[in-house]
């Protein structure tokens, strides 16, 4: 019986001393260094930045035929990561596969994304679905460069049965912003 109650005072004095042992563990030595916490989205610049004349006079007709828009300013280049008219659509109904829609949108509004006419050229279709009742229909494009997709760059339009675009969204790049690397030359390098 003695041997029981020796068992469960250690116990108690084991439990009682653990979160002391686990605290003292979990804090840093003065003497290390630790490094800082860097926040990536403090690096973004806060306000919009500015479109080109152009994409201003198209954005300005676009918000003048459609009410007020919700842009979100892309902080890497020119132009919008996103664009909708808050729940209202942002063009009017087209006939056409879902792809050729949303297309023709984007080579009349790619400026506000801040594309050139050439970049819609390297957006490749890769998902287009409805999901169960939702009335949107969503077609997912990525970014392929010469047969080399871009890292993260997709492009969503958002639109309804009719063909009417609702909202479209950007990650991807101009491609002329896109830096080549040169090719190392493994047969005549020093």
């Amino acid at each position: 019986m003695a041997s029981y109650r020796l068992r469960a005072a250690l116990a108690v004095v084991g439990v009682l001393l653990l979160p002391i042992s686990a605290n003292s563990a979990q804090k840093p030595d003065p003497a290390d260094r630790v490094l800082p916490d860097y926040d990536i989205r403090l690096l973004t610049p806060a306000g919009p930045l500015s479109l080109d004349p152009e994409a201003r006079a198209l954005f300005d007709q676009l918000r003048q035929e459609r009410g007020d828009l919700r842009v979100r300013p892309n902080p890497w280049q020119p132009g919008f990561r996103s664009l909708s008219a808050r729940g209202r659509v942002l063009s009017s109904p087209r006939a056409g596969q879902p792809e050729q829609v949303a297309r023709q949108f984007l080579s009349r509004y790619h400026s506000l994304l801040g594309l050139e006419p050439g970049d819609l050229a390297t957006l490749v279709k890769t998902r287009e679905y409805r999901g169960a009742g939702d009335p949107l229909l969503h077609v997912f494009f990525k970014q392929s460069v010469r047969g080399i997709d871009v890292f993260g760059a997709a492009l969503r339009v958002y639109m309804r049965a009719d063909g009417s675009v609702v909202e479209v969204s950007n990650s991807t790049a101009r491609v002329g912003s896109l830096r080549r690397r040169p090719r190392a030359d493994l047969y005549n390098s020093t």
